[in-house]
């Protein structure tokens, strides 16, 4: 048992391990619906939402994920999310690829990344349209459940982009986000310092579509999103560890 332990602690080593990644390629994913593989549901289901289909250039590989509406779904908000187990935000990190294609309609709609807590979104960067369409891009907001703030960024239409989030305590019972957008086909990086307030941990965490609901015609954009990786502090990997460890024990 104890050889097993000792192993165990060599192999998380002295850095952060990605407590969740997918690149939406094969053996873990294949062509159809993303909900459904891996982990991942969506929340409601209208049918061709979601789909693993071919990746873009900037991001490599083969694989990735499209999510937006084929036909638009009388919903105002669709969720995709994976559960990740209860984990602290603070010294962990999520980073994700993406794309935002634009509407052919009058309208675009927005998406967010999300962060929940026992079925609640508690924390999201959010991509908004301008309130004057058509426009070349989306507004950037980081949201939490005491409201949302603007970060004064936009995210255009039709460009390979990274999103990073850092994250620490804000020493009162909330997560500082470190925010930083970098674009692959024009290099450069745009940063911002955000809060979730009140918040410490989450357990799942996702992507929702939001319906741009300002327009009479709903928009019929979509997002690519690619190499999602959400990795957590050091602690709360021990603490998983040591459950486990635990579990192997009272097992014997």
């Amino acid at each position: 048992m104890r050889l097993i332990v000792v192993s165990f602690f060599l192999s998380l080593g002295i850095t952060h391990a990605a407590q969740y990644m997918a690149d939406f390629e094969s053996p873990t994913f294949s062509a159809g619906p993303v909900a459904g593989q891996d982990g991942w549901t969506i929340t409601p289901s209208p049918p061709d939402f979601q789909e693993v289909g071919p990746s873009i250039g900037e991001f490599g590989g083969g694989g990735a994920a499209y999510f937006g509406p084929i036909a638009t779904p009388p919903q105002d908000e669709i969720e995709m999310t994976r559960f990740v187990g209860s984990t602290l935000l603070s010294g962990g990190s999520f980073s994700v690829d993406f794309s935002l294609q634009p509407s052919f309609d009058p309208a675009n709609d927005g998406f967010e990344f999300i962060f929940l807590s026992s079925d609640v979104v508690v924390g999201a960067i959010a991509f908004v349209p301008p309130s004057s369409q058509p426009a070349p891009g989306l507004n950037i907001f980081i949201t939490d459940l005491a409201g949302s703030e603007d970060t004064g960024l936009a995210a255009l239409y039709q460009r390979a982009l990274n999103l990073t989030l850092d994250f620490s305590s804000d020493g009162s019972g909330g997560t500082d986000v470190e925010f930083s957008i970098f674009d692959y086909n024009t290099p450069g990086t745009s940063t911002f310092t955000g809060n979730f307030d009140g918040v410490e941990s989450i357990d799942e965490l996702g992507i929702a579509w939001i319906k741009n609901t300002g327009d009479s015609v709903e928009g019929d954009s979509f997002i690519i999103f690619d190499n999602l990786s959400f990795i957590p502090e050091p602690s709360s990997l021990l603490l998983a560890m040591f459950g486990a460890v635990f579990a192997l024990r009272r097992r014997r």
